[in-house]
């Protein structure tokens, strides 16, 4: 079972940096988890000190009930995926493929085989012969991802692998690595700073801000009921509203200082009614538009509506709520149930 536990895991570089605060989280054996936030966050170093390329200041991580921190980098059963993909250019694919195999005195049989099996599931098996350079950027990361599996890993860590590509490539590369994932059942840890992937691929997130660990759970949790305003403010798009409780003609929580509520809950049907404001901006998408509305004291609002509508600038923004679709937050910036 390659159940992998971070408890209370800390990063303290010179001068007393603390890239890593104290995080402990457990990922589930075939669990897909990602580490979510903005860059300077921590992911990245997180995901280092799993793999033995950082070492830790606190804490200890184990893999399947074993102590893996005190184990060095070429002896963790774990195999990661870079960002920049990391290969030999004057190998071919299948040479990249299999370089870790022969530094570890696997027969070349034995080699050909998983790199075979490797490449058909990532669909590389007629660019075998070829070199990075003769590789669009998603075959590359293909290979990369191949070099890692044939491996036979316990543990798969992704380190932002899709943010050299395009958005086209980038949506194909999500659906193809959680595919693999899925079939394969590895326990696998993505850092990414990108929410849409986060949300779409990963089983459980884990949001960090400044080091600390600000919620753990599954995407629609946290979607829905966010522990903190910063995890309220990262997560969604466009971003959540935030409102001072003066605007809001219900009674709140005692200890709300700020309360959001997301776009798409701002309709006209709402039970209650926030003072009407004025059309601003609007962003065309298409299938829906983005109000950008502002309100009398100058607070502004977005407002998520379909994209049939017939608003214009300078048009009246006249929206309500439902009680159960609003977060109050306190001066923390801690979530106050309702």
């Amino acid at each position: 079972m390659a159940r992998l536990e971070l408890t209370n895991i800390s990063k303290v570089f010179a001068g007393q940096t603390r890239a890593v605060d104290r995080v402990s989280l457990t990922v589930e054996d075939g669990e897909f988890v990602a580490l979510l936030g903005p860059s300077g966050c921590g992911k990245s170093t997180l995901l280092r000190m799993i793999a033995g390329l950082e070492t830790l200041t606190e804490g200890q991580v184990d893999l399947a009930g074993m102590r893996l921190d005190t184990v060095p980098p070429s002896k963790r059963d774990v195999a990661m995926v870079f960002q920049n993909y990391a290969l030999y250019p004057h190998m071919t694919a299948f040479g990249n493929m299999a370089y870790a195999l022969k530094n570890r005195g696997v027969t070349r049989d034995a080699i050909r085989v998983r790199v075979e099996q490797a490449a058909q599931l990532l669909q590389l098996t007629e660019l075998l012969d070829r070199k990075p350079s003769q590789l669009s950027g998603g075959q590359r990361q293909r290979v990369a991802m191949g070099r890692a599996l044939v491996r036979e890993p316990q543990v798969f860590l992704f380190d932002e692998p899709l943010s050299n590509l395009d958005a086209a490539l980038r949506g194909q590369m999500r659906v193809e690595i959680r595919q693999l994932q899925r079939t394969l059942r590895i326990t696998s840890v993505f850092v990414t700073h990108d929410q849409i992937e986060a949300m779409t691929m990963a089983d459980r997130l884990a949001v960090m801000n400044q080091g600390r660990l600000e919620q753990f759970g599954t995407p629609l949790e946290i979607y829905h009921r966010p522990a903190t305003q910063f995890v309220a403010s990262f997560i969604g798009s466009p971003p959540m509203n935030f409102l001072s409780p003066s605007l809001l003609p219900i009674p709140l929580p005692e200890g709300t200082v700020t309360v959001g509520i997301r776009p798409e809950h701002l309709t006209a049907e709402g039970a209650h009614r926030l003072p009407a404001g004025h059309c601003l901006l609007i962003e065309e998408l298409g299938s829906e538009a983005i109000v950008h509305g502002q309100l009398p004291d100058n607070q502004m609002i977005l407002v998520r509506v379909a994209g049939d509508h017939r608003r214009v600038i300078g048009d009246s923004v006249d929206v309500g709520f439902d009680v159960h679709h609003l977060h109050c937050f306190d001066a923390q910036g801690l979530r106050v149930e309702q």
